[in-house]
């Protein structure tokens, strides 16, 4: 049973703090706690004494606490402040509903996530966890770059241009459906493998089994960088592996909406 919720507040897009203010009000009236993340928020702790978050401003604030909240196995529920968003479940007109939804009139929605580790010499110099993707490139110089995909002995993809993208299905619709992926409902189990600006034209998407365990490895070319959903990126060598799977925790998004997914697509692709 939900109690106690945990607020999150994108403060670039909720300034003056009054979504969160009136959130936290709404949710005293209705006999439920809630506590505000700040900066310097101890996560652990506080995720030890919250059932739920309330992201409030758009895809990117739920992908920030999505790794914690998947750790922890807290479900979350975003309020959407930016533009039409594909994981946020409410619109801020739409406040006043959240006492009801945290009281039972809500459905799990589970989200796959992808394991990543960077391996130099034998050792391993780098881990995260993705809930959209994992992109290796030439970083901001946007120099060419070869990239060597494997799964155990077997070589199954070679991309030379600016990158390569491997995406869960969450991911399908943030930057692989830039690059020309496609679009994959959120519920499935796969890798999605993605060029970014391949230099030959018969390069496409892949879409592969969940199960696989992917090595990236950049060629004798030039170094590259890794980043994260959108995290700050992380310099790969020459001779690293970096390892792409999927990772055994789930999100648990809140869905209140049926088929909002569907819907969703239909408005932003139209």
């Amino acid at each position: 049973m939900i109690e106690r919720v945990l607020i999150c507040p994108n403060g670039n897009k909720d300034k003056d703090l009054a979504v969160t203010n009136k959130l936290c009000a709404v949710l005293l009236e209705n006999g439920l706690d809630s506590l505000i993340a700040t900066h310097d928020v101890d996560w652990r702790q506080v995720l030890a004494r919250v059932q739920c978050i309330i992201t409030i401003g758009g895809d990117g604030t739920l992908l920030h606490v999505a790794k914690r909240a998947a750790q922890a196995g807290v479900p979350v529920i975003g309020v959407n402040m930016g533009n039409l968003g594909f994981m946020t479940e409410l619109e801020v007109a739409e406040l006043e509903q959240l006492p009801g939804i945290l009281r039972g009139g809500w459905q799990p929605d589970p989200r796959m996530m992808l394991q990543l580790s960077v391996e130099r010499g034998g050792t391993e110099i780098y881990a995260d966890y993705a809930l959209n993707d994992a992109v290796l490139s030439g970083g901001p110089e946007a120099r060419m770059v070869e990239i060597n995909v494997r799964n155990g002995d077997m070589s199954l993809l070679r991309v030379t241009g600016d990158g390569l993208i491997v995406s869960t299905p969450t991911g399908s619709t943030a930057y692989s459906l830039s690059a020309g992926g496609p679009v994959v409902e959120p519920c499935a189990e796969c890798l999605l493998v993605t060029a970014i600006c391949p230099h030959r034209m018969d390069v496409r998407s892949v879409v592969l089994s969940a199960e696989r365990k992917l090595e990236l490895s950049v060629s004798a070319r030039a170094d590259a960088w890794l980043s994260v959903d959108g995290n700050e990126a992380f310099a790969v060598r020459q001779g690293d592996i970096v390892t792409v799977a999927r990772w055994a925790k789930k999100l648990t998004l809140m869905r209140v909406k049926e088929n909002g997914f569907m819907e969703r697509i239909g408005e932003k692709l139209s």
